[in-house]
């Protein structure tokens, strides 16, 4: 795969992610609720000891997590293809979840019944964070597991 065609699956594939994130953002309370409450009453079995407000919180902030931690990874990848010192690409892909995030956060309060919430930012940043740092460490162990040899 050439440099080119490897950045053009990498970009459209973080397209992709971005416009699933903002579908989800741009589903209305009632909707929002559905889908979370479909996944708490399928998981509740399993968590009988969990109070349901705890289990829904927990469910909603680990979507957070979920999606911007991938979001992080496609952005992360895009990053190294541009051969950037190793900061530089971590605060360019932390600093583009972060702007998606809080985008993500703002175009919620033009949906009836949601709210935009400075936490989901923060809880998206530490995701993104850690997914950027996971990637960084797998590179770097990678790297130097195969040219040590």
């Amino acid at each position: 795969m050439t440099r080119q065609n490897k950045l053009i699956f990498k970009y459209s594939a973080l397209v992709i992610w971005l416009i699933v994130i903002f579908m989800f953002s741009n589903q209305v309370a009632v909707q929002s609720s559905q889908l979370s409450g479909g996944v708490v009453d399928a998981i509740k079995p399993y968590l009988p000891a969990i109070p349901e407000g705890l289990l829904t919180f927990l469910t909603r902030k680990s979507a957070h997590i979920g999606l911007y931690f991938v979001l992080s990874l496609l952005t992360y990848s895009i990053a190294i293809e541009y051969k950037l010192r190793a900061r530089a690409q971590v605060m360019y892909s932390w600093l583009f979840v972060i702007s998606c995030a809080s985008l993500d956060e703002l175009n919620q309060l033009f949906s009836p019944g949601r709210s935009g919430e400075p936490r989901d930012v923060l809880i998206d940043a530490v995701a993104g964070l850690v997914g950027i740092m996971v990637y960084y460490a797998f590179i770097r162990d990678n790297t130097r597991k195969y040219t040590t040899k």
